[in-house]
């Protein structure tokens, strides 16, 4: 059973080192605040199920709770 800790939102997608275009979604929510953002526990990988995304407060999720 694969739990999905992400939203759905596109993400850019990147040359993968195997020649083809890789596109990932989603933004784990729980590590989108400003709150210790990017720090351990994190990721800046798109495709990392604990991807932060691109800023604190990237996501309509969390920007609406502010």
């Amino acid at each position: 059973v694969r739990l999905w800790r992400k939203n759905r939102s596109p993400q850019k997608c990147f040359r993968s080192a195997w020649g083809g275009h890789r596109c990932c979604e989603g933004v784990d929510l729980n590590r989108n605040f400003d709150f210790h953002w990017a720090e351990i526990g994190s990721s800046e990988n798109p495709c990392s199920y604990l991807y932060q995304g691109e800023s604190a407060f990237s996501e309509p999720e969390t920007s609406q709770i502010i």
